[in-house]
Protein backbone atom coordinates (compact mmCIF):
# COMPACT_ATOMS: atom_id res chain seq x y z
CA UNK A 1 0.00 0.00 0.00
CA UNK A 2 2.66 2.56 1.10
CA UNK A 3 4.93 1.30 -2.58
CA UNK A 4 1.32 2.07 -4.44
CA UNK A 5 1.34 5.27 -2.90
CA UNK A 6 5.20 6.13 -3.84
CA UNK A 7 4.46 5.08 -7.08
CA UNK A 8 1.60 7.78 -7.44
CA UNK A 9 3.04 10.31 -6.03
CA UNK A 10 6.33 10.09 -8.72
CA UNK A 11 3.99 10.11 -11.77
CA UNK A 12 1.96 13.21 -10.29
CA UNK A 13 5.66 14.55 -9.80
CA UNK A 14 6.98 13.80 -13.11
CA UNK A 15 3.65 15.23 -14.82
CA UNK A 16 4.22 18.36 -13.18
CA UNK A 17 7.78 18.08 -14.30
CA UNK A 18 6.74 17.76 -17.92
CA UNK A 19 3.87 20.91 -17.23
CA UNK A 20 6.31 23.20 -16.03
CA UNK A 21 9.16 22.39 -18.80
CA UNK A 22 6.72 23.04 -21.27
CA UNK A 23 5.36 26.43 -19.82
CA UNK A 24 9.11 27.77 -19.44
CA UNK A 25 9.70 26.60 -23.05
CA UNK A 26 6.02 28.45 -24.27
CA UNK A 27 7.66 31.11 -22.34
CA UNK A 28 10.97 30.98 -24.13
CA UNK A 29 9.39 30.93 -27.42
CA UNK A 30 7.23 34.00 -26.77
CA UNK A 31 10.00 35.98 -25.59
CA UNK A 32 12.24 34.76 -28.37
CA UNK A 33 9.61 36.26 -30.08
CA UNK A 34 9.38 39.17 -28.62
CA UNK A 35 12.66 39.46 -28.30
CA UNK A 36 12.62 39.30 -32.43
CA UNK A 37 10.32 41.84 -33.15
CA UNK A 38 12.29 43.93 -30.28
CA UNK A 39 15.17 43.44 -32.35
CA UNK A 40 13.57 44.19 -35.71
CA UNK A 41 12.42 47.03 -34.66
CA UNK A 42 14.73 48.90 -32.58
CA UNK A 43 17.43 47.87 -34.95
CA UNK A 44 16.81 46.36 -38.37
CA UNK A 45 13.91 49.19 -39.13
CA UNK A 46 15.41 51.92 -36.72
CA UNK A 47 15.80 54.52 -39.29
CA UNK A 48 12.57 53.82 -41.01
CA UNK A 49 10.27 53.78 -38.36
CA UNK A 50 11.73 56.54 -36.99
CA UNK A 51 11.42 58.92 -39.53
CA UNK A 52 7.55 57.37 -40.10
CA UNK A 53 7.47 58.49 -36.07
CA UNK A 54 8.65 61.87 -36.73
CA UNK A 55 6.48 62.24 -39.83
CA UNK A 56 3.88 61.82 -38.30
CA UNK A 57 4.91 63.81 -35.14
CA UNK A 58 6.28 66.86 -36.70
CA UNK A 59 4.41 68.87 -39.28
CA UNK A 60 6.75 71.20 -41.78
CA UNK A 61 5.83 73.60 -44.67
CA UNK A 62 7.25 76.22 -46.26
CA UNK A 63 5.64 79.76 -45.77
CA UNK A 64 6.11 81.57 -49.02
CA UNK A 65 7.14 85.53 -48.65
CA UNK A 66 4.74 87.94 -50.09
CA UNK A 67 5.90 88.82 -53.37
CA UNK A 68 6.45 92.76 -54.17
CA UNK A 69 4.02 94.72 -55.45
CA UNK A 70 4.71 96.21 -59.16
CA UNK A 71 3.87 100.41 -59.06
CA UNK A 72 3.02 102.91 -61.67
CA UNK A 73 4.67 106.16 -61.28
CA UNK A 74 1.48 107.69 -59.47
CA UNK A 75 2.38 104.63 -56.94
CA UNK A 76 -1.44 102.58 -57.86
CA UNK A 77 -0.42 98.93 -58.26
CA UNK A 78 0.12 96.96 -62.18
CA UNK A 79 0.61 93.67 -60.04
CA UNK A 80 -0.10 93.02 -56.90
CA UNK A 81 -1.13 89.98 -54.84
CA UNK A 82 -4.37 88.73 -53.44
CA UNK A 83 -4.90 86.22 -50.60
CA UNK A 84 -6.83 82.93 -52.26
CA UNK A 85 -6.72 79.91 -50.06
CA UNK A 86 -4.50 76.47 -50.15
CA UNK A 87 -6.23 73.74 -49.17
CA UNK A 88 -3.78 70.84 -47.87
CA UNK A 89 -3.38 67.04 -46.37
CA UNK A 90 -1.99 65.89 -43.80
CA UNK A 91 -1.99 62.06 -45.06
CA UNK A 92 -1.14 60.26 -41.96
CA UNK A 93 -4.30 62.08 -40.10
CA UNK A 94 -6.80 61.27 -42.76
CA UNK A 95 -8.54 58.24 -41.45
CA UNK A 96 -10.62 57.14 -44.48
CA UNK A 97 -8.03 58.25 -47.75
CA UNK A 98 -11.43 56.46 -50.21
CA UNK A 99 -14.11 57.77 -48.15
CA UNK A 100 -12.30 62.01 -48.10
CA UNK A 101 -11.03 61.31 -51.65
CA UNK A 102 -14.83 61.13 -52.65
CA UNK A 103 -16.25 63.80 -50.97
CA UNK A 104 -13.59 66.64 -51.89
CA UNK A 105 -13.11 65.50 -55.77
CA UNK A 106 -16.47 67.02 -57.39
CA UNK A 107 -16.05 70.34 -54.72
CA UNK A 108 -12.11 70.97 -55.61
CA UNK A 109 -13.11 69.56 -59.43
CA UNK A 110 -10.10 66.71 -59.14
CA UNK A 111 -10.63 62.71 -60.10
CA UNK A 112 -11.02 60.60 -57.29
CA UNK A 113 -7.87 58.68 -58.23
CA UNK A 114 -5.92 61.23 -58.07
CA UNK A 115 -7.20 62.62 -54.80
CA UNK A 116 -6.82 59.22 -52.86
CA UNK A 117 -3.16 58.55 -54.27
CA UNK A 118 -2.30 62.11 -52.65
CA UNK A 119 -4.27 61.07 -49.09
CA UNK A 120 -2.60 58.07 -49.39
CA UNK A 121 0.89 59.17 -49.45
CA UNK A 122 3.69 58.90 -46.56
CA UNK A 123 4.18 62.86 -45.84
CA UNK A 124 2.93 65.30 -43.31
CA UNK A 125 2.06 68.14 -46.20
CA UNK A 126 0.57 67.14 -49.31
CA UNK A 127 -0.98 70.71 -51.71
CA UNK A 128 -4.56 69.64 -52.73
CA UNK A 129 -5.19 72.68 -54.59
CA UNK A 130 -3.78 76.24 -54.78
CA UNK A 131 -5.98 79.59 -55.00
CA UNK A 132 -9.73 78.14 -54.04
CA UNK A 133 -12.10 81.12 -53.85
CA UNK A 134 -13.44 81.36 -50.80
CA UNK A 135 -16.73 79.71 -51.51
CA UNK A 136 -15.44 76.84 -52.58
CA UNK A 137 -13.23 76.67 -49.60
CA UNK A 138 -15.92 77.18 -47.47
CA UNK A 139 -17.91 73.95 -49.24
CA UNK A 140 -14.59 71.86 -48.21
CA UNK A 141 -14.75 73.25 -44.75
CA UNK A 142 -18.08 72.16 -43.97
CA UNK A 143 -16.99 68.78 -44.79
CA UNK A 144 -15.23 68.80 -41.46
CA UNK A 145 -12.84 66.10 -42.95
CA UNK A 146 -9.60 64.68 -40.38
CA UNK A 147 -6.25 65.77 -42.34
CA UNK A 148 -7.56 68.49 -44.81
CA UNK A 149 -6.09 71.54 -43.87
CA UNK A 150 -7.45 75.25 -45.29
CA UNK A 151 -4.74 78.26 -45.44
CA UNK A 152 -4.58 81.81 -46.58
CA UNK A 153 -2.11 81.68 -50.24
CA UNK A 154 -1.16 84.36 -52.56
CA UNK A 155 -2.11 84.75 -55.88
CA UNK A 156 -0.79 87.45 -58.48
CA UNK A 157 -3.34 89.55 -59.56
CA UNK A 158 -2.72 92.57 -62.45
CA UNK A 159 -5.72 95.07 -61.75
CA UNK A 160 -5.57 96.80 -64.97
CA UNK A 161 -6.08 93.31 -67.07
CA UNK A 162 -4.05 93.99 -70.63
CA UNK A 163 -2.46 97.02 -70.16
CA UNK A 164 1.13 96.86 -69.92
CA UNK A 165 1.31 92.82 -70.07
CA UNK A 166 4.31 92.78 -72.30
CA UNK A 167 6.38 94.99 -69.64
CA UNK A 168 4.91 92.93 -66.77
CA UNK A 169 4.87 89.78 -67.63
CA UNK A 170 3.44 87.20 -65.44
CA UNK A 171 4.30 84.50 -62.66
CA UNK A 172 3.41 80.58 -63.43
CA UNK A 173 1.49 78.43 -61.07
CA UNK A 174 4.75 77.96 -59.04
CA UNK A 175 5.07 81.74 -58.55
CA UNK A 176 8.00 82.47 -60.44
CA UNK A 177 8.16 85.32 -62.79
CA UNK A 178 8.33 84.68 -66.59
CA UNK A 179 8.84 87.22 -69.40
CA UNK A 180 8.81 90.84 -68.33
CA UNK A 181 9.75 92.99 -65.40
CA UNK A 182 8.49 89.47 -63.44
CA UNK A 183 10.89 87.70 -65.14
CA UNK A 184 13.73 90.48 -65.18
CA UNK A 185 13.13 91.19 -61.08
CA UNK A 186 12.32 88.41 -60.17
CA UNK A 187 15.21 87.67 -57.26
CA UNK A 188 14.18 91.20 -55.68
CA UNK A 189 9.96 90.49 -55.77
CA UNK A 190 9.88 87.13 -54.68
CA UNK A 191 11.56 87.62 -51.65
CA UNK A 192 12.93 85.06 -49.30
CA UNK A 193 10.77 82.28 -48.02
CA UNK A 194 10.19 80.98 -44.33
CA UNK A 195 9.56 77.77 -42.72
CA UNK A 196 7.62 76.15 -40.51
CA UNK A 197 8.53 73.06 -38.12
CA UNK A 198 6.49 72.11 -35.42
CA UNK A 199 5.77 68.87 -33.07
CA UNK A 200 1.93 67.61 -32.73
CA UNK A 201 -0.34 64.56 -30.85
CA UNK A 202 -2.33 62.74 -32.78
CA UNK A 203 -5.54 64.95 -33.06
CA UNK A 204 -3.27 67.74 -34.62
CA UNK A 205 -2.47 70.14 -31.54
CA UNK A 206 0.94 71.42 -30.77
CA UNK A 207 2.72 69.98 -27.64
CA UNK A 208 3.52 72.61 -25.68
CA UNK A 209 7.29 71.43 -24.57
CA UNK A 210 7.81 69.92 -27.98
CA UNK A 211 9.52 71.17 -31.13
CA UNK A 212 8.20 74.39 -32.54
CA UNK A 213 11.10 76.07 -34.52
CA UNK A 214 9.67 78.91 -37.10
CA UNK A 215 12.02 81.34 -39.16
CA UNK A 216 9.57 83.60 -40.82
CA UNK A 217 9.73 84.69 -44.31
CA UNK A 218 11.26 88.67 -45.96
CA UNK A 219 8.55 90.08 -48.61
CA UNK A 220 9.50 91.33 -51.67
CA UNK A 221 10.52 94.58 -52.54
CA UNK A 222 8.33 96.40 -54.51
CA UNK A 223 9.38 98.07 -57.35
CA UNK A 224 7.93 101.73 -59.01
CA UNK A 225 8.10 101.97 -62.37
CA UNK A 226 8.64 105.42 -64.41
CA UNK A 227 5.11 104.71 -66.40
CA UNK A 228 3.00 106.80 -66.73
CA UNK A 229 -0.64 105.00 -66.69
CA UNK A 230 -2.07 107.93 -68.66
CA UNK A 231 0.06 107.87 -71.36
CA UNK A 232 0.44 103.89 -71.58
CA UNK A 233 -3.83 104.19 -71.58
CA UNK A 234 -3.31 106.40 -74.63
CA UNK A 235 -0.64 104.44 -76.26
CA UNK A 236 -2.71 101.02 -76.31
CA UNK A 237 -5.38 102.49 -77.59
CA UNK A 238 -4.20 104.39 -80.66
CA UNK A 239 -1.99 101.55 -81.55
CA UNK A 240 -4.99 98.83 -81.22
CA UNK A 241 -6.52 101.57 -83.74
CA UNK A 242 -3.46 102.13 -85.74
CA UNK A 243 -2.85 98.36 -86.05
CA UNK A 244 -6.07 97.84 -87.21
CA UNK A 245 -6.84 100.44 -89.38
CA UNK A 246 -4.47 99.54 -91.75
CA UNK A 247 -4.52 95.77 -91.10
CA UNK A 248 -0.90 95.34 -89.90
CA UNK A 249 0.20 92.37 -88.32
CA UNK A 250 1.77 93.80 -85.74
CA UNK A 251 3.12 97.51 -84.00
CA UNK A 252 5.05 98.68 -80.84
CA UNK A 253 4.96 102.05 -79.49
CA UNK A 254 7.73 103.85 -77.25
CA UNK A 255 7.24 106.87 -75.48
CA UNK A 256 10.38 107.97 -73.71
CA UNK A 257 11.85 111.08 -72.08
CA UNK A 258 14.78 111.84 -74.10
CA UNK A 259 16.18 113.97 -71.76
CA UNK A 260 16.46 111.05 -68.95
CA UNK A 261 15.86 108.01 -70.92
CA UNK A 262 12.68 107.50 -68.65
CA UNK A 263 10.42 104.96 -70.30
CA UNK A 264 6.81 106.61 -70.09
CA UNK A 265 4.91 104.32 -72.12
CA UNK A 266 6.15 100.94 -74.04
CA UNK A 267 3.09 98.66 -75.70
CA UNK A 268 3.16 96.05 -78.37
CA UNK A 269 -0.09 95.15 -80.05
CA UNK A 270 -1.52 92.02 -80.06
CA UNK A 271 -1.01 91.90 -76.14
CA UNK A 272 -2.71 89.30 -74.10
CA UNK A 273 -3.91 88.94 -70.37
CA UNK A 274 -1.75 88.17 -67.57
CA UNK A 275 -3.85 87.37 -65.49
CA UNK A 276 -5.12 84.38 -68.05
CA UNK A 277 -1.85 83.93 -69.95
CA UNK A 278 -2.50 80.37 -70.79
CA UNK A 279 -5.67 81.45 -72.96
CA UNK A 280 -3.66 83.22 -75.16
CA UNK A 281 -1.95 80.28 -76.25
CA UNK A 282 -4.95 78.23 -77.13
CA UNK A 283 -6.81 78.05 -80.84
CA UNK A 284 -10.48 78.05 -81.30
CA UNK A 285 -10.54 74.30 -80.37
CA UNK A 286 -9.41 75.03 -76.72
CA UNK A 287 -5.54 73.45 -77.65
CA UNK A 288 -2.27 75.16 -76.67
CA UNK A 289 -0.10 75.68 -79.55
CA UNK A 290 3.66 76.04 -79.13
CA UNK A 291 3.92 78.80 -82.01
CA UNK A 292 1.98 81.08 -79.90
CA UNK A 293 3.86 81.56 -76.84
CA UNK A 294 5.52 84.26 -79.36
CA UNK A 295 2.33 87.00 -77.98
CA UNK A 296 4.50 87.26 -74.71
CA UNK A 297 7.74 88.48 -76.31
CA UNK A 298 8.02 92.42 -75.92
CA UNK A 299 8.74 93.13 -79.66
CA UNK A 300 9.68 96.53 -78.29
CA UNK A 301 13.04 95.49 -76.90
CA UNK A 302 13.73 91.53 -78.78
CA UNK A 303 12.34 91.86 -82.11
CA UNK A 304 15.21 93.83 -84.89
CA UNK A 305 14.32 94.96 -88.10
CA UNK A 306 15.89 96.74 -91.20
CA UNK A 307 14.77 100.18 -90.01
CA UNK A 308 14.57 101.99 -93.35
CA UNK A 309 14.55 105.90 -93.93
CA UNK A 310 14.63 106.39 -90.17
CA UNK A 311 17.47 105.82 -89.80
CA UNK A 312 18.76 108.36 -92.57
CA UNK A 313 19.44 110.60 -89.23
CA UNK A 314 22.08 108.47 -88.05
CA UNK A 315 24.05 108.54 -91.15
CA UNK A 316 23.33 112.71 -91.16
CA UNK A 317 25.23 112.73 -87.56
CA UNK A 318 27.64 110.47 -88.91
CA UNK A 319 28.55 112.75 -91.50
CA UNK A 320 28.16 116.29 -89.60
CA UNK A 321 29.61 115.00 -86.48
CA UNK A 322 32.81 113.48 -88.30
CA UNK A 323 33.15 116.74 -90.35
CA UNK A 324 33.53 114.04 -93.81
CA UNK A 325 30.40 116.22 -94.94
CA UNK A 326 29.58 119.93 -94.59
CA UNK A 327 26.25 121.38 -93.48
CA UNK A 328 25.96 123.48 -96.56
CA UNK A 329 27.23 120.30 -99.31
CA UNK A 330 24.97 119.24 -101.63
CA UNK A 331 24.33 115.68 -103.75
CA UNK A 332 22.99 115.21 -106.81
CA UNK A 333 20.33 112.97 -107.76
CA UNK A 334 20.19 111.16 -110.78
CA UNK A 335 17.39 108.66 -109.91
CA UNK A 336 19.88 105.78 -109.55
CA UNK A 337 23.50 104.89 -108.01
CA UNK A 338 25.49 101.88 -108.61
CA UNK A 339 27.78 100.79 -105.88
CA UNK A 340 29.43 97.48 -106.30
CA UNK A 341 27.92 96.31 -109.27
CA UNK A 342 24.37 96.58 -107.11
CA UNK A 343 22.09 99.70 -107.96
CA UNK A 344 20.49 101.93 -105.69
CA UNK A 345 17.18 103.67 -106.49
CA UNK A 346 14.77 105.88 -104.78
CA UNK A 347 11.63 104.77 -103.53
CA UNK A 348 9.58 107.37 -106.01
CA UNK A 349 12.14 105.88 -108.54
CA UNK A 350 12.82 109.49 -109.41
CA UNK A 351 16.02 111.18 -109.80
CA UNK A 352 15.75 115.36 -108.26
CA UNK A 353 18.59 116.59 -109.53
CA UNK A 354 20.70 118.86 -106.68
CA UNK A 355 19.75 118.55 -103.36
CA UNK A 356 20.69 120.49 -100.25
CA UNK A 357 21.11 117.81 -96.91
CA UNK A 358 18.16 118.84 -95.37
CA UNK A 359 16.38 118.86 -98.83
CA UNK A 360 17.90 115.06 -99.24
CA UNK A 361 16.35 114.20 -95.49
CA UNK A 362 13.05 115.96 -96.01
CA UNK A 363 12.36 114.12 -99.25
CA UNK A 364 14.04 110.97 -98.10
CA UNK A 365 16.22 110.10 -100.91
CA UNK A 366 17.79 107.24 -100.80
CA UNK A 367 20.63 107.98 -103.85
CA UNK A 368 21.68 111.24 -101.68
CA UNK A 369 21.53 109.30 -98.56
CA UNK A 370 24.48 106.10 -100.25
CA UNK A 371 26.10 109.12 -101.04
CA UNK A 372 26.68 110.89 -97.47
CA UNK A 373 27.58 107.45 -95.66
CA UNK A 374 30.46 107.01 -98.53
CA UNK A 375 31.58 110.54 -98.11
CA UNK A 376 31.65 109.85 -94.31
CA UNK A 377 33.88 106.70 -95.37
CA UNK A 378 32.98 103.53 -93.91
CA UNK A 379 35.93 103.59 -90.84
CA UNK A 380 33.81 106.64 -89.86
CA UNK A 381 30.46 105.63 -90.33
CA UNK A 382 30.95 102.13 -88.60
CA UNK A 383 32.51 104.01 -85.50
CA UNK A 384 29.44 106.51 -85.25
CA UNK A 385 27.23 103.67 -85.81
CA UNK A 386 28.43 101.93 -82.91
CA UNK A 387 28.96 104.98 -80.66
CA UNK A 388 24.57 105.55 -81.28
CA UNK A 389 24.91 102.05 -79.55
CA UNK A 390 23.61 100.13 -82.28
CA UNK A 391 24.97 96.24 -82.53
CA UNK A 392 24.81 95.76 -78.67
CA UNK A 393 21.80 96.34 -75.96
CA UNK A 394 21.01 99.42 -74.29
CA UNK A 395 20.80 98.15 -71.05
CA UNK A 396 17.57 98.99 -70.44
CA UNK A 397 15.92 96.65 -66.93
CA UNK A 398 13.70 94.42 -69.25
CA UNK A 399 14.93 90.39 -70.25
CA UNK A 400 15.70 89.24 -73.79
CA UNK A 401 17.04 92.23 -74.78
CA UNK A 402 18.85 91.60 -78.41
CA UNK A 403 20.84 94.29 -79.88
CA UNK A 404 20.05 94.23 -83.56
CA UNK A 405 22.94 93.09 -85.96
CA UNK A 406 25.67 95.18 -87.98
CA UNK A 407 28.50 93.74 -89.43
CA UNK A 408 31.93 93.09 -88.06
CA UNK A 409 34.00 96.00 -89.58
CA UNK A 410 36.37 92.92 -91.14
CA UNK A 411 33.21 92.21 -93.69
CA UNK A 412 32.28 95.84 -94.33
CA UNK A 413 32.13 97.12 -97.63
CA UNK A 414 31.00 100.01 -99.76
CA UNK A 415 28.07 98.25 -100.54
CA UNK A 416 27.18 97.59 -96.92
CA UNK A 417 28.50 101.44 -96.08
CA UNK A 418 25.87 102.76 -98.65
CA UNK A 419 22.82 100.50 -98.14
CA UNK A 420 23.02 101.08 -94.45
CA UNK A 421 23.09 104.81 -94.72
CA UNK A 422 19.33 104.87 -95.67
CA UNK A 423 18.31 101.66 -93.56
CA UNK A 424 19.21 98.67 -94.96
CA UNK A 425 21.62 95.44 -94.88
CA UNK A 426 21.30 96.94 -90.92
CA UNK A 427 18.64 96.29 -87.77
CA UNK A 428 17.95 97.57 -84.90
CA UNK A 429 15.14 97.25 -81.76
CA UNK A 430 12.59 99.59 -81.50
CA UNK A 431 14.04 100.31 -77.90
CA UNK A 432 17.76 100.90 -79.75
CA UNK A 433 16.62 103.52 -82.34
CA UNK A 434 14.44 105.47 -79.86
CA UNK A 435 17.59 105.53 -77.94
CA UNK A 436 20.01 106.51 -80.70
CA UNK A 437 17.41 109.59 -81.99
CA UNK A 438 17.00 110.93 -78.18
CA UNK A 439 20.73 111.40 -78.15
CA UNK A 440 19.83 113.73 -81.02
CA UNK A 441 16.73 115.82 -79.38
CA UNK A 442 19.35 115.88 -76.27
CA UNK A 443 21.50 118.10 -77.75
CA UNK A 444 24.08 115.01 -78.48
CA UNK A 445 23.68 113.39 -74.93
CA UNK A 446 23.05 110.17 -75.03
CA UNK A 447 20.90 108.51 -71.91
CA UNK A 448 20.43 104.78 -71.10
CA UNK A 449 16.96 103.48 -70.82
CA UNK A 450 15.17 102.47 -67.72
CA UNK A 451 11.62 101.46 -66.82
CA UNK A 452 11.95 100.74 -62.86
CA UNK A 453 11.86 104.28 -60.68
CA UNK A 454 12.12 103.03 -57.36
CA UNK A 455 12.91 99.86 -55.11
CA UNK A 456 10.36 99.89 -51.97
CA UNK A 457 11.88 97.79 -49.22
CA UNK A 458 10.72 98.58 -45.92
CA UNK A 459 11.59 102.31 -45.00
CA UNK A 460 14.55 101.95 -47.79
CA UNK A 461 14.19 103.65 -51.01
CA UNK A 462 16.56 103.27 -53.86
CA UNK A 463 15.67 105.30 -56.17
CA UNK A 464 17.50 105.26 -60.00
CA UNK A 465 19.04 108.01 -61.22
CA UNK A 466 19.58 108.86 -65.29
CA UNK A 467 22.51 107.27 -66.53
CA UNK A 468 24.34 109.90 -69.52
CA UNK A 469 26.42 107.52 -71.52
CA UNK A 470 27.87 109.68 -73.97
CA UNK A 471 28.28 112.87 -75.67
CA UNK A 472 27.67 110.81 -79.49
CA UNK A 473 27.78 113.91 -81.08
CA UNK A 474 28.41 117.81 -80.41
CA UNK A 475 25.52 119.92 -79.59
CA UNK A 476 26.11 121.72 -82.72
CA UNK A 477 25.48 119.13 -84.71
CA UNK A 478 22.43 117.82 -82.64
CA UNK A 479 20.50 120.95 -82.94
CA UNK A 480 21.29 121.14 -87.07
CA UNK A 481 20.07 118.15 -87.59
CA UNK A 482 16.77 118.66 -85.49
CA UNK A 483 16.31 121.80 -87.81
CA UNK A 484 16.29 118.90 -90.81
CA UNK A 485 13.81 116.80 -88.97
CA UNK A 486 11.48 119.67 -87.87
CA UNK A 487 11.44 120.61 -92.27
CA UNK A 488 10.55 117.12 -92.66
CA UNK A 489 7.84 117.31 -90.40
CA UNK A 490 6.53 120.96 -91.57
CA UNK A 491 7.62 120.02 -95.34
CA UNK A 492 7.57 117.36 -96.90
CA UNK A 493 6.67 113.67 -96.30
CA UNK A 494 6.84 113.85 -92.72
CA UNK A 495 3.44 116.11 -92.51
CA UNK A 496 1.27 113.23 -91.41
CA UNK A 497 2.78 113.15 -88.17
CA UNK A 498 2.35 117.43 -87.81
CA UNK A 499 0.24 118.64 -84.69
CA UNK A 500 -0.71 122.01 -85.93
CA UNK A 501 0.83 124.79 -83.59
CA UNK A 502 3.72 122.87 -82.46
CA UNK A 503 7.21 122.10 -83.50
CA UNK A 504 7.86 118.69 -83.97
CA UNK A 505 10.83 116.78 -85.36
CA UNK A 506 10.68 113.74 -86.84
CA UNK A 507 11.43 110.93 -89.40
CA UNK A 508 9.42 108.89 -91.33
CA UNK A 509 10.35 105.11 -92.23
CA UNK A 510 9.51 102.03 -94.74
CA UNK A 511 11.68 99.01 -94.94
CA UNK A 512 11.42 95.96 -96.97
CA UNK A 513 11.63 92.59 -94.40
CA UNK A 514 14.37 90.35 -95.81
CA UNK A 515 12.70 86.73 -96.69
CA UNK A 516 13.51 83.81 -94.70
CA UNK A 517 16.21 81.13 -95.66
CA UNK A 518 17.04 83.19 -98.68
CA UNK A 519 18.17 86.27 -100.40
CA UNK A 520 16.59 88.82 -101.31
CA UNK A 521 13.30 90.98 -99.60
CA UNK A 522 9.50 90.21 -99.23
CA UNK A 523 7.40 91.72 -101.72
CA UNK A 524 4.31 92.87 -99.88
CA UNK A 525 6.10 92.55 -96.63
CA UNK A 526 7.15 96.39 -95.05
CA UNK A 527 8.17 97.52 -91.26
CA UNK A 528 7.32 101.15 -91.70
CA UNK A 529 7.75 103.47 -88.49
CA UNK A 530 8.15 107.08 -87.51
CA UNK A 531 10.02 108.90 -84.96
CA UNK A 532 9.61 112.17 -83.47
CA UNK A 533 9.98 114.70 -80.59
CA UNK A 534 8.44 117.66 -79.30
CA UNK A 535 8.55 120.42 -78.83
CA UNK A 536 11.67 120.23 -80.37
CA UNK A 537 13.71 123.14 -79.23
CA UNK A 538 12.79 121.80 -75.59
CA UNK A 539 11.41 118.10 -75.74
CA UNK A 540 8.96 116.69 -73.43
CA UNK A 541 8.46 113.66 -75.16
CA UNK A 542 10.11 111.38 -78.20
CA UNK A 543 7.96 108.74 -79.62
CA UNK A 544 8.59 105.94 -81.78
CA UNK A 545 5.76 104.12 -83.76
CA UNK A 546 6.02 101.24 -85.38
CA UNK A 547 4.01 98.66 -87.48
CA UNK A 548 4.28 95.56 -89.60
CA UNK A 549 2.38 95.74 -92.30
CA UNK A 550 1.10 92.57 -94.50
CA UNK A 551 -0.24 91.80 -97.97
CA UNK A 552 -3.52 92.61 -96.62
CA UNK A 553 -2.66 96.32 -96.19
CA UNK A 554 -3.96 98.65 -98.50
CA UNK A 555 -1.37 99.61 -101.46
CA UNK A 556 -1.92 103.41 -100.56
CA UNK A 557 -1.14 102.66 -96.87
CA UNK A 558 1.81 101.17 -97.08
CA UNK A 559 4.44 103.83 -96.41
CA UNK A 560 5.79 105.33 -92.55
CA UNK A 561 3.62 108.84 -93.44
CA UNK A 562 0.61 106.82 -94.38
CA UNK A 563 0.30 104.00 -91.36
CA UNK A 564 3.05 105.04 -88.99
CA UNK A 565 2.92 108.84 -88.90
CA UNK A 566 -1.10 109.07 -88.36
CA UNK A 567 -0.62 107.12 -84.97
CA UNK A 568 2.21 109.19 -84.04
CA UNK A 569 -0.13 112.52 -84.55
CA UNK A 570 -2.87 111.27 -82.65
CA UNK A 571 -0.29 109.95 -79.61
CA UNK A 572 1.35 113.49 -79.65
CA UNK A 573 -1.95 115.33 -79.77
CA UNK A 574 -3.26 113.62 -76.52
CA UNK A 575 0.01 114.26 -74.64
CA UNK A 576 0.21 117.98 -75.29
CA UNK A 577 -3.32 118.12 -73.72
CA UNK A 578 -1.97 116.18 -70.48
CA UNK A 579 0.98 117.68 -70.19
CA UNK A 580 -1.40 120.89 -70.58
CA UNK A 581 1.04 122.24 -73.58
CA UNK A 582 -0.25 125.02 -75.04
CA UNK A 583 0.11 125.65 -78.57
CA UNK A 584 2.94 128.19 -80.33
CA UNK A 585 1.30 131.92 -79.80
CA UNK A 586 -1.33 131.09 -77.41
Amino acid sequence: MVRSHSKRHHKQKKSADWRLRLIAAIFLLLFTSILGVLLELQVIHHATLSVQAEEQRIVQRVIPARRGDILASDGLPLAQNVTLNLIYAVPWMVEEPAAAALQLSPLLNIPVDELHEKLSRQSSYVPLKHWVEETEAEAVRQLKLKGIVITGEEKRYYPEGRMLSHVLGFTNSEGIGQYGLEKYYDPLLKGKEGYLRREQDTSGRSIPIGLNEEIPPVDGVHIVLTIDRSVQRIVEAKLKKGVERVSAEQGSVIVMDPLTGAVLAMANYPDFDPNNYVESLKDAEGNIQEHAYAVFNNDAVSWPYEPGSVFKVITMAAALDSGKVKVDATFFDSGSLGVGGLTIVNWDRLGHGELSLSRCLEISNNVCLAQVALATEGSNFYRYIQGFGFGSTTGIDLPYELGGTIQEYKNWNEIQTAYSGFGQAISVTPVQLITGVSAIANRGRMVRPYIVQEQLSGEQVIESQPQVIKQVISKEVAEELTRMMVNVVDRSEGRPGKVAGYEIAGKTGTAQVAKKGESGYEEEIFNVSFVGFAPADAPKFIILVKLKLTPQTHPDLRWGSQAAAPVFREIAEELFKYYEMPPMGV
